[in-house]
């Protein structure tokens, strides 16, 4: 079980630098993380499974990449933990952003057009890059989103897990 206990514990152990700062709770938790603040500027998020842990390191290698290309803030990743004894995945600390959480949007919420747009840009960018984004819609309105670099063998960079549309 993911506590803040176990958050102190890891960031005292691996990132003794950041031990002396308040690790709280965050007002409501995502599915494939627990995610803690850690003192006023970072943040923990430590993976909940292991098909989730294999994220951790795509984030930091992709995250910064993506940071250029988009008009909107998104998580800069700081430094990665590493699986212990005592929490089996590699977990990230990231750099803080001030603002709402997505968690706590619904579907009427006016934000959702400044995002649908900025996720339209990221789509230009990436045929832009020679990178080609395709659903494919499988049975009874689940999809799959793959994304593949043009290459002769057209090989996927990632496949996210079926999504249901609504």
């Amino acid at each position: 079980m993911i506590t803040i206990e176990l958050a102190k514990k890891l960031i005292a152990n691996q990132f003794p630098e950041y031990a002396n700062l308040d690790i709280v709770s965050v007002e409501k938790q995502g599915h494939d993380n627990r995610t803690y603040r850690l003192g006023p500027d970072l943040l923990i998020r430590m993976p909940v499974a292991g098909s989730y842990a294999l994220k951790v390191p795509k984030e930091h290698k992709l995250l910064p990449k993506l940071s250029s290309q988009l008009s909107i803030n998104i998580p800069e990743p700081i430094k990665i933990g590493a699986p212990s004894k005592d929490y089996p995945y590699p977990f990230s600390i990231y750099k803080w952003l001030e603002g709402q959480s997505a968690n706590h949007l619904t579907i009427y919420d006016p934000i959702l057009e400044s995002i649908a747009l900025q996720l339209a840009n990221f789509r230009l960018f990436a045929i832009s890059r020679s990178i080609e984004m395709t659903v494919n819609k499988v049975y009874s309105g689940v999809v799959n989103l793959k994304i593949y670099r043009k290459t002769s063998k057209n090989e996927p960079i990632s496949t996210s897990s079926r999504h249901q549309i609504t």
